[in-house]
């Protein structure tokens, strides 16, 4: 389709608007309507499950251990007092344990120091004793059971501290309904301890509960509150450039009205395509805001233009839509194409980021065509009203000529000095680290935060890590074979400082042969005859043990060593896990399978899953953005080269990341995509103005300078636009948003200059177009003042 075709596509369907104005305002608000009726089946997710698709294979593994064990879910309760074996402290204790027992759904078992199984033995008797089934008020007796407590290995640092000072509490939980619940089961955990903990009368025990019910449920509440915050902020920004840049009342509203109808609408999409919400809600309003303003801005300044040249009003608003319609339909593909490449990941937020983002950015597009000419439709025609450039206007333009002149003055030097920098960003984004970690997305200022690091601090395991033991044969777990490889690996992860301790059928054989030999701890050990092993534990259950169904499968062909650990950095993990595989193929035979699930194991998938999210992302963008800029600019080598300026944005920020050693998480790995979806608007703006230069004059020189007067200001406002938007990110509780709204301002900077200084020259040096043949185009006309949008 030629340009004149484009122009002319546009204009009839401006001119159907315009006659069906009425319809259209009812249409657009019956569609809002509908979109809004959805809004009841959202619901949000906050849960670490929902960053994974359900053949991942940590995902399996996860499910298999929850068919076998039950839930891996837990919640840690931190008691801090004077002395745990006060009297007053241990009722204290003891009524809570007692209240949560009552108050909290899903619940399989409650531990505390107070009903810890501790063994013992009256001559071949075996006795499991709980420390506080009466609270004794003697001093003495006190003392024996403190003595008891400390003494066993596996009540120290988790339902004791060493100084006797804190008791841990902890909740394991039933596995949760797989129907839709409101509120989610998790949910209901966590409000049910967290108002037992809120009650005046424990407020002397200093309570602090962690564990994933906790973490995801306080998670939700943060983005509860940081989503309509920058929703707010976000659209107070855009209203004061909005005041700066643009002219008249509904300069101001018409964009902030398009860009909030979009963020609706894509509410709605949501709902219908059964997605939940989930962290990445967070930056949706900002990410909509920014993006989708430029299309109305780019319009309405296009139609000021217009009608201050002394078009009548109709006339004006045919010619501007006509003449933006199809670049605002390019910066909006193209954007959308950025935000597509997200479904190329295999994750699952960003793979449904990439089907609902495009779609805003879309909203966006249309109803730029809508409302634009509808609410400028009304109202008197204006005079001719041209003015010249204020000051500043002129400052910023002869400083953009100045630019241009020095980009193709030193094409070489320009282009030599970009690609080193460039090239330094390329090595630095080898050094990018990955961080899976949800604990250090949030500021230490956050509360659950706090709670976390301080409970890791002090009893040394808020998370763990579950390695089952595979036998494949019915009792194959009861071999002394197996259970010597299991002790062997446990005693080497206890002695790697990342694990703080470990529980395993081991431990509850050696407690029984501990017993059965008067306790003399030099008998702390597997038994040494294979017939003991279920002599043992038929004795532990006959007793009243209630773990064995926990740490070993029904028939005894699986068992699972849990080991206790604090939050780990991503390398941690990978070292952690990177260990016990290591281990497991010395201290087991082959025909024994050793795994990881858990927490720990969840989070290292996701770091695996985030690299080649990322790097596929990326890949998809670049490929799919330089194909629409060949198509658009029909020209193979001009549409690879406009990538380069677009391309240089990422590695900018990527090599910044590795240079100095910040982490890349879960959020911040939307950020690649989205800046050459983003950056790439202004690049087509620059291109295309060059393109029409060149075949009017076929100098390379002047076809540059002027397009960069032309479009210098504009990109230098959406700079600014875009910039000061994602800055609000920065207001984040939410350390992901926050490199978010700082770097992309910095990638923005970046894209700024090569659109301005790094492109001019890589035209003027490569001459992709071929060969000039004049030497100077037809002088630069003064343009008169109207506000730039894109």
């Amino acid at each position: 389709m030629t340009q004149e075709k484009n122009i002319a596509f546009f204009q009839k369907l401006t001119a159907q608007i315009l006659r069906w104005r009425w319809g259209v305002l009812f249409g657009v608000i019956a569609v809002t309507a509908f979109f809004m009726a959805q809004y009841s089946q959202l619901k949000f997710n906050g849960s670490f499950e929902i960053w994974f698709l359900k053949d991942d294979p940590a995902m399996q593994r996860l499910e298999t251990f929850k068919q076998t064990f039950g839930n891996d879910q837990f919640i840690y309760i931190l008691a801090e007092t004077d002395d745990v074996f006060q009297p007053e402290t241990a009722r204290s204790l003891k009524k809570l344990a007692n209240e949560l027992e009552h108050n909290v759904p899903y619940l399989r078992d409650l531990t505390w120091i107070g009903n810890a199984e501790h063994i013992s033995a009256q001559g071949k008797t075996v006795l499991i004793e709980e420390l506080f089934k009466d609270i004794p008020t003697d001093p003495q007796e006190m003392q024996r059971r403190r003595d008891k407590a400390l003494s066993e290995k596996d009540f120290v640092d988790r339902y004791i501290s060493r100084d006797g000072k804190a008791a841990g509490i902890m909740l394991e939980l039933e596995n949760f309904p797989t129907e839709h619940m409101v509120p989610p089961p998790s949910t209901q955990v966590a409000t049910a301890v967290l108002k037992t903990l809120a009650q005046p009368e424990y407020a002397g025990l200093h309570l602090r509960a962690v564990g994933d019910p906790i973490f995801e449920t306080k998670y939700n509440e943060v983005a509860g509150k940081e989503t309509p915050k920058f929703f707010g902020l976000c659209l107070l920004v855009q209203a004061v450039l909005l005041l700066v840049f643009a002219r008249g009342g509904r300069g101001i509203v018409v964009p902030l009205v398009i860009v909030v109808l979009s963020f609706l609408w894509t509410l709605g999409t949501i709902a219908l395509l059964g997605f939940d919400l989930d962290l990445m809600i967070i930056g949706l309003p900002v990410l909509l805001i920014c993006v989708g303003i430029g299309d109305s801005m780019h319009a309405i300044a296009e139609f000021n233009g217009k009608l201050h040249s002394g078009l009548p009003r109709r006339q004006a608003l045919l010619e501007s839509m006509g003449e933006v319609g199809l670049p605002c339909f390019l910066t909006s593909l193209t954007t959308a194409i950025g935000f597509f490449s997200f479904s190329s990941a295999p994750i699952k937020p960003f793979l449904q980021m990439g089907l609902y983002l495009p779609a805003g950015v879309i909203y966006a597009f249309v109803l730029t065509l809508l409302l634009v000419p509808l609410f400028y439709s009304f109202g008197k025609p204006h005079p001719f009203l041209a003015k010249r450039n204020s000051p500043v206007q002129e400052r910023v333009r002869n400083a953009i000529d100045h630019i241009g002149t020095l980009a193709t003055r030193y094409p070489g030097k320009t282009c030599a000095t970009f690609s080193a920098l460039m090239l330094l960003g390329v090595v630095g984004s080898f050094y990018v680290q990955v961080e899976s970690n949800p604990t250090k997305f949030l500021t230490k200022k956050v509360e659950l935060r706090q709670d976390v690091d301080f409970v890791d601090a002090r009893m040394g395991g808020s998370t763990g890590l579950e390695i089952i033991i595979d036998t494949k044969q019915p009792d194959g777990i009861k071999q002394l074979a197996v259970l010597e490889g299991m002790d062997r690996l446990a005693l080497e992860m206890e002695n790697n400082p990342l694990v703080h301790k470990s529980f395993s059928l081991v431990d509850v054989l050696k407690k029984m042969r501990r017993a059965l030999h008067n306790g003399d701890k030099a008998f702390y050990s597997i038994p040494e005859r294979q017939q003991a092993v279920p002599e043992y534990m038929a004795l532990y259950e006959m007793a009243g043990g209630d773990q064995m169904d926990k740490i070993l499968s029904f028939d005894g062909s699986k068992a699972r060593i849990n080991l206790q650990t604090q939050a780990l950095g991503s390398a941690e993990t990978r070292q952690l896990i990177a260990q016990v595989q290591k281990l497991a193929q010395r201290f087991f035979p082959d025909n024994v399978e050793v795994s990881t699930t858990g927490f720990v194991d969840i989070a290292k998938s996701l770091n695996d899953n985030m690299k080649s999210a990322q790097a596929s992302s990326i890949s998809l963008a670049f490929c799919l953005i330089a194909l629409v800029m060949m198509v658009t600019l029909k020209s193979v080598r001009l549409g690879l080269l406009s990538m380069i300026p677009n391309i240089m944005p990422v590695f900018m920020v990527l090599g910044f990341l590795g240079i100095t050693g910040i982490y890349m998480d879960t959020i911040l790995m939307s950020v690649s995509a989205m800046i050459i979806g983003v950056a790439v608007d202004d690049t087509i703006h620059f291109f295309v103005h060059f393109k029409r230069e060149f075949q009017r004059c076929s100098n390379y020189v002047d076809a540059v300078t002027k397009s960069l007067h032309i479009v210098g200001r504009p990109i230098i406002f959406t700079t600014l636009t875009l910039s000061l938007g994602f800055l609000v990110l920065s207001c984040s509780v939410m350390t992901g948003w926050i490199k978010i709204g700082l770097l992309s301002g910095f990638a923005f900077v970046w894209a700024l200059l090569a659109d301005i200084l790094f492109a001019p020259a890589l035209l003027v040096l490569l001459k992709p177009l071929g060969k000039e043949h004049t030497t100077e185009c037809a002088p630069i006309k003064a343009s008169p003042e109207q506000p730039e949008a894109h």
